[in-house]
């Protein structure tokens, strides 16, 4: 994918830093507090500052990443997110435990790239973070396997102990969201 040369990891965190910053924390999370008066926990999380501004830069220029976060908050999970240079692959989303009926994921996405191709691959691992949330026979690794056996295509594994799975629907979100980061700086450049 070209997308006008890759941006160094502190660029990007720089560029995310600002986004953060001027979306405020409204951006990372739902309202903190419904009508009943009781706290809403965040189901989407990030680990560090790059995921923070990835997470904001996507709810603010993206549609399709906003629905998708407001699923992931609306379900029965508990997602953080994390990027790491050092990730074999654009992203992956794996399955880490319970809290009690919650179930807790970890998505990580590959660092550094380009900004957009990184809130899309983030889009993208949101729309497995669903899948999983809408199986609710995905209870754990293995489960969550069987599932994308039978939903999925299974791609070559990385390594021996690893198997990896990929959806139409997650390749289909990826591009949208491609689509909408794109327009959205067109618009924004005609100005």
């Amino acid at each position: 994918m070209r997308c006008g040369g890759m941006v160094g990891a502190a660029l990007v965190g720089a560029l995310l830093a600002t986004a953060v910053a001027a979306a405020g924390p409204q951006a990372l999370t739902p309202a903190a507090t419904p009508a009943d008066g009781s706290e809403v926990v965040p189901h989407l999380r990030h680990a560090d500052s790059i995921a923070a501004g990835l997470l904001a830069e996507g709810r603010r220029r993206s549609a399709t990443f906003r629905a998708l976060a407001d699923a992931v908050q609306a379900a029965d999970v508990l997602v953080f997110v994390e990027t790491s240079p050092r990730l074999r692959g654009a992203g992956s989303t794996v399955f880490v435990g319970h809290a009690g009926a919650t179930r807790i994921l970890r998505v990580r996405v590959a660092t550094p790239g380009c900004l957009n191709a990184l809130v899309a691959t983030l889009g993208h691992e949101l729309r497995h973070v669903v899948e999983i949330a809408e199986a609710g026979d995905v209870q754990g690794e293995e489960s969550m396997a069987a599932h994308y056996e039978r939903t999925g295509l299974r791609l070559p594994p990385q390594s021996q102990d690893v198997r990896r799975y990929e959806t139409v629907a997650a390749l289909l979100v990826e591009g949208r969201i491609l689509d909408e980061l794109r327009h959205r700086a067109s618009k924004v450049a005609r100005r």
